[in-house]
């Protein structure tokens, strides 16, 4: 809340009994109840059609360092993902901090630039989260709070520019939304905050790591809490506990866009989430993607 511009003041104007009731009426909305059932449902489908096997290592700063060394084929195929152009040039000063509008024309892009200094931004944080899980943090109780984060860090070029206020960026949309090409219709904005709190704790009691790793990111765009930036974050959430599972930060090339949008709409439309867990299962085990050709700068 203060990131976006709003004073606050820690302290709860419910007593412990009113706390409870509100508690207790979450836990059985209709929004909740659907993705647990979701959750119940499509975790064991994703186990039995995926032969992804979690790794054991110690050395973290060892793993930190591939996931940095995939940042810019990661960051160019998650953004002409989405419709974003963006050349190698940019996306690498971005990430060396040379990103300059008055000495690179090419900056001068507002919707591409800013996209790509979001990304890095966001990029930052989830290193952060990432980091603490292989401490062993409790990843469903750490992304539950954390996840906004990444969204206002990737969003927060543009409030820097004047194009969102900043108060946007507090909380999940508070509209309607319907996704171009697909026939899901997202959760209305006032059961987003019930699905949301349903999905990590599904994400917390999970004992699977790869179940979440597949499961969590098609639900999170499932629920589409946000007003933009959503696939961009459920990949986030993806390599966020891909890490959890000792498994390398995994791309998904923009070359494989077409499929990847209809294994989404297979698990949103059918509730079938075993194409979308063979897909992923396949990219876990090829190599990183190549960074995409000039035709998307």
């Amino acid at each position: 809340m203060k990131s976006a511009g709003y004073m606050t003041n820690e302290e709860n104007p419910f007593d412990n009994t009113a706390h409870i009731v509100l508690d207790e009426r979450r836990t059985a909305a209709p929004a909740a109840t659907r993705i647990k059932a979701l959750w119940a449902k499509m975790s064991q489908t994703a186990l039995s059609g995926t032969n992804i096997e979690t790794k054991a290592f110690s050395d973290i700063d060892s793993y930190m360092d591939e996931i940095e060394e995939r940042y810019v084929a990661d960051a160019l195929n998650s953004l002409s993902i989405e419709g974003y152009h963006v050349s190698e040039e940019l996306i690498e000063r971005v990430q060396s901090g040379d990103w300059n509008p008055e000495q690179h024309a090419g900056d001068a892009d507002a919707r591409n630039a800013l996209a790509a200094k979001g990304y890095r931004l966001a990029f930052e944080e989830v290193k952060i989260d990432i980091r603490k899980i292989l401490n062993g943090a409790n990843s469903g109780e750490l992304l539950s709070v954390r996840h906004q984060d990444w969204f206002r860090a990737m969003f927060s070029p543009s409030v820097q520019a004047g194009l969102i206020e900043a108060y946007k960026l507090a909380g999940y949309r508070n509209h309607n939304v319907y996704l171009r090409g697909s026939s899901h219709v997202p959760l209305p904005p006032h059961a987003i905050a019930d699905a949301m709190d349903a999905l990590f704790e599904c994400i917390e009691s999970e004992p699977n790591p790869i179940a979440k790793a597949i499961v969590a990111p098609f639900l999170f765009t499932y629920i589409h809490p946000f007003p933009d930036g959503n696939g961009r974050t459920g990949r986030f959430l993806m390599n966020a506990l891909m890490a959890e599972a000792r498994l390398p930060w995994t791309v998904v090339p923009v070359e494989a866009r077409d499929r990847y949008m209809e294994c989404l709409e297979a698990a949103s439309q059918n509730e079938d989430i075993a194409p979308l867990a063979k897909f992923i299962s396949e990219l876990v085990a090829a190599p990183p993607p190549p960074r995409p050709a000039s035709t998307y700068h």
